[in-house]
C-alpha cells in the first residue's frame, strides 16, 4: 500500500516555482459594494421568529385580558368573550387613551343625575 502511494505521488505533476511567489493580498475576500438580498433561509427564520414573538405576546395579552375580566366580573371569561376582548384591544392603537363608557345593562354610577332632578325644575 505504501509503495503504491509513493508511486502515485511520483507520477503527480509538480510544477517548479521559477519566479517570485505571488502575494494573496489581491485574492482576499472583499464584501460587495451592494449588500446581497437575504437568503430564503434567513427570510424564513426572521418570519418564524416574528411569529413566535407575536404568539408569545398574544398569549400574554390573553392571560392579562382573562385576569382583568375575572377581576371585573368575578368569573372566568368564555372563549367568545375572550376573543372579543382581544379583538377590541387589538383594534385600538396602544398610544390612544380610550374613555370607558358604562354599558346599558350596568347599574348607573352614583354621580349621575336622575331625570327631573335638574336645577330649576319644581322650584316656585
Amino acid at each position: 500500500d505504501l509503495a503504491a502511494r509513493r508511486q502515485a505521488f511520483a507520477l503527480l505533476k509538480k510544477p517548479e516555482i521559477c519566479d517570485a511567489i505571488e502575494t494573496t493580498r489581491a485574492c482576499v475576500y472583499k464584501a460587495p459594494a451592494v449588500p446581497l438580498p437575504p437568503s430564503p433561509t434567513e427570510t424564513r427564520a426572521l418570519a418564524e421568529a416574528k411569529e413566535a414573538a407575536e404568539r408569545e405576546a398574544s398569549a400574554g395579552s390573553r392571560a392579562l385580558a382573562a385576569s382583568a375580566f375575572q377581576a371585573r366580573r368575578g368569573r372566568p371569561p368564555t372563549e367568545v368573550e375572550l376573543t372579543e376582548i382581544i379583538r377590541e384591544a387589538s383594534a385600538v392603537p396602544s398610544n390612544v387613551v380610550v374613555d370607558v363608557v358604562p354599558r346599558a345593562d350596568s347599574p348607573p354610577a352614583a354621580t349621575e343625575e336622575t331625570p327631573g332632578a335638574a336645577e330649576g325644575e319644581g322650584d316656585d
